[in-house]
């Protein structure tokens, strides 16, 4: 959660997804032994999830926007074979 709320890392989806399922209830906190204040890094977290939407959603977006104004399908992204 440090690295994505500091920038270090781009969260995935998977990352999301395991962050929407906390409840931010801080039950964890108390019996951490190691006194971690997870109820401060999930606030940042979530607000950097918030400001940054994931970066192949919006990609896709763009991609069919960019398509219904040319009436094109999107390009693949794969390299020939």
């Amino acid at each position: 959660m440090k690295a994505v709320a500091d920038g270090v890392m781009q969260p995935d989806e998977s990352f999301r997804q395991q962050i929407n399922l906390c409840l931010g209830c801080r039950a964890c906190e108390p019996v951490c032994p190691s006194d971690v204040k997870y109820g401060q890094l999930l606030e940042q977290t979530k607000l950097v999830l918030f400001e940054r939407p994931l970066r192949s959603a919006r990609k896709k977006s763009d991609q069919s926007e960019a398509s219904s104004r040319s009436g094109s399908k999107p390009e693949s992204n794969r390299p020939p074979t």
